[in-house]
Order: structure tokens, then sequence, then C-alpha cells
């Protein structure tokens, strides 16, 4: 009943907790709602590692990720909360491309297993058009795809 209201909202999804199949019956949900599905990554605070809040290396070539400062992590530096949050957030579009979920982010091959957070865009809206102009659409990715 909100959902009308609503032009981005976030969720957070663990394929360990809800599996596979309630992800995409999620966004499946969310798409029949005339919403689309971007997945949220910060590959750039931590140089050559995925932030762990949004996302982590699961499948073989993924970008490993790290939570804190190799300073915290080691001892050196007490951990003050919020110090190693997430500071470069970008976003990436989940689509559903002929039947399949596909979506590449930076830092894993996976858009579903391997993250933790996920955007989901009122299509028409005007964040829609702001966010598609800035880290592209469904139309892009599956474009893409279909010229492999």
């Amino acid at each position: 009943p909100v959902l009308h209201k609503v032009e981005i909202l976030q969720i957070e999804m663990l394929e360990e907790e809800i599996g596979r199949h309630g992800m995409t019956w999620i966004m499946d949900t969310f798409l029949s709602h005339d919403f689309v599905m971007f997945g949220l990554e910060d590959v750039e605070t931590f140089p050559g590692f995925q932030h762990d809040s949004l996302g982590r290396g699961c499948q073989e070539g993924d970008m490993p990720s790290r939570m804190h400062s190799e300073a915290v992590t080691e001892g050196k530096v007490e951990y003050e909360y919020g110090m190693n949050g997430p500071g470069q957030l970008r976003m990436f579009p989940i689509c559903k491309c002929d039947g399949n979920v596909v979506g590449r982010g930076r830092g894993s091959k996976d858009p579903l297993a391997c993250r933790a957070q996920f955007a989901f865009v009122k299509r028409d809206s005007d964040s829609a058009a702001k966010v598609t102009n800035l880290y592209g659409s469904c139309e892009a990715v599956c474009t893409v795809k279909s010229e492999l």
C-alpha cells in the first residue's frame, strides 16, 4: 500500500538466510510493482577490496572484502564507530535478461550471491532517471549480454 509513494528503497538480503529463490522472489515482486533493481558496492574505500558491509568475495575470481582498515584489523588503531564505513558507494543494475538474473559489479561475478545491500528504484521516476544516468540501465545490460 505504500510502494506507490516511494521512489527508492534499500534492503538487505543475504542468500545464506533466504536462499537464491527467496532473493529472486523479492526481486520479481518489486519488478512487478514497476521498480528496477540495483546492487550496492564500494571498491574504492579500501583499494583492491570490496567493502564487506555491502558485498564480499564468495566465488573464485571475486575481489576479496574488508570491513575495516588494516590499522584497525591489526590493533594499531582503536576502532571508532563508523570510521571505516563505505565512503565511495556506487550502484549497478541487476536485471532479468531472457529470464536470467544478470548484473556485474566491479567486485564480484554473481549479482545476488555475493551481495548484501540492494536498492529498488521506481521506474519512470525522477530518481530513476538520475540513477540510470549515473550507473546504467537494464536495457544496456541486456543488450550487452545478447551481443556476447
